[in-house]
């Protein structure tokens, strides 16, 4: 699947939604300018303005937000363009979350298993 700036925006704007603010707030929550992520910034004579992984990666830590719940934000709106169900994604989001804290909690027990297999050895 390609990068597409406008999606990028896309999924930008649904962050700012999810968290109950503007993209304006986004950028500040994240100590970025508040102008950072204008709609008048987004595009130039040389085509569409594509955002930093710098300024993401802001945005997202002022909002307590991780990069996974973006990229899930990303794949769904470009999958379902006309996805607009804030509280459903916080619920997609949550759930994405807690299956991936269960398999983070697998692999730390497989991997103390396995020195204790070491250990014994």
């Amino acid at each position: 699947m390609p990068v597409i700036p406008d999606t990028m925006w896309t999924s930008l704007e649904f962050t700012a939604k999810i968290q109950n603010c503007s993209c304006s707030r986004l950028a500040i929550k994240g100590g970025l300018n508040s102008t950072l992520f204008n709609k008048s910034k987004r595009c130039t004579k040389f085509g569409n303005h594509w955002l930093s992984f710098g300024s993401i990666l802001n945005a997202l830590d002022g909002s307590n937000m991780n990069l996974l719940e973006f990229a899930v934000i990303y794949v769904l709106l470009d999958e379902y363009p006309k996805f607009d169900d804030t509280q459903q994604m916080r619920e997609i989001i949550a759930d994405i979350n807690l299956h991936m804290q269960q398999y983070l909690k697998q692999i730390k027990q497989q991997q103390i298993m396995a020195q204790i297999s070491d250990a014994r050895e």
